[in-house]
């Protein structure tokens, strides 16, 4: 159950985010405009399409693991889509168009994955009497 919030928390920080760039989307390309990641207009109009669409895809991602993944499918897809987003997050923290929410979406990208490969706790009526 927690790791299904949390997958889900995560799948609303993303959607958050990609409205973020929506609706800052001139300030976006302009920020990005001219740095190594996007030297001409063009590429940071790109880029903020990618931004965009990465966030989007993540968010859906994040909820179909959300659904999958307690059964005990998935865990490795699981596995990688979370590691990805945890890096993902940490390096845009240096990109200058860059929210200040992006340790929120790290720190539940590694709260999930802890989740994600802690063994569940047993329940008492489980345990064999000696």
């Amino acid at each position: 159950m927690k790791l299904r919030l949390c997958l889900l928390g995560l799948a609303v920080f993303q959607v958050v985010i990609a409205v973020l760039v929506w609706i800052n989307f001139d300030a976006t390309v302009d920020a990005l405009d001219g740095t190594k990641l996007a030297p001409n207009h063009n590429a940071a109009v790109g880029a903020a399409q990618g931004a965009l669409a990465v966030h989007l895809v993540l968010a859906v991602l994040s909820v179909v693991f959300a659904r999958i993944t307690p059964a005990g499918r998935a865990r490795v897809r699981a596995t990688i889509m979370l590691a990805i987003t945890a890096v993902g997050g940490v390096a845009a923290m240096a990109l200058p168009a860059q929210t200040y929410l992006s340790p929120i979406g790290v720190a539940l990208a590694l709260a999930a994955l802890g989740l994600l490969w802690i063994r569940p706790a047993r329940r008492p009526d489980s345990v064999r009497p000696r």
